[in-house]
């Protein structure tokens, strides 16, 4: 199973980190792979929500944590034994 990296340490700065989170995506398949897609499609809505943050009031900024925390949730869930 590909791990996907969890914070900016492991992904490392910037562009690159997206880079390496999009291509860890790229590389996935088969279904055991889905929660670690899902935890990468978090990790990219995170990120989106803090660049908004930067941007705009606390609105968007609260449905795309939301959707971050959902998207994780469901990925823990698909985990085999979650």
């Amino acid at each position: 199973m590909t791990q996907i990296p969890r914070d900016s340490a492991q992904r490392g700065a910037g562009q690159d980190g997206l880079h390496d989170l999009i291509e860890v995506v790229r590389n996935c398949s088969g279904q055991e792979s889905v929660p670690d897609v899902l935890h990468a499609a978090a990790s990219l809505v995170e990120h989106a929500a803090y660049v908004t943050s930067r941007h705009s009031s606390g609105g968007p900024v609260t449905r795309l944590m939301l959707l971050a925390a959902e998207l994780e949730s469901i990925g823990n869930r698909l985990k085999p034994g979650g």
